[in-house]
Order: C-alpha cells, then sequence, then structure tokens
C-alpha cells in the first residue's frame, strides 16, 4: 500500500497518460509533487504535459 504522506520519493507509472482520464491523474499527481512517467500507446494530445512521457 502507498503512503500518501511519506517524507520518501514517491514515484508512480500512469498508462492512458496521454489524454482523457490518464492525462488528469497524471497531471494531479505531478502537481501533488509526485514523480510521474506517463505511458500511452499514442502521441498525447496538442499540450505538453508536466510529467516525462513514454510512447509505445
Amino acid at each position: 500500500m502507498i503512503d500518501a504522506h511519506s517524507t520518501g520519493s514517491r514515484s508512480v507509472v500512469v498508462t492512458g497518460a496521454g489524454r482523457g482520464i490518464g492525462r488528469g491523474i497524471a497531471t494531479a499527481l505531478t502537481e501533488d509533487g509526485w514523480r510521474v512517467v506517463g505511458v500511452d500507446h499514442r502521441d498525447p494530445d496538442q499540450s505538453t504535459p508536466p510529467y516525462e512521457q513514454l510512447v509505445i
């Protein structure tokens, strides 16, 4: 289980982060201080998200 109040480094991989709900989750986690890697099978929507992306 993830402790959201931990003082350690927080990293997460979000699938479907190129658009829609996945993108919203990845953006919200980034804004909350998480290190986010967003993964999707297609290029993301127009704007550059504030997290690292992998397109596979």
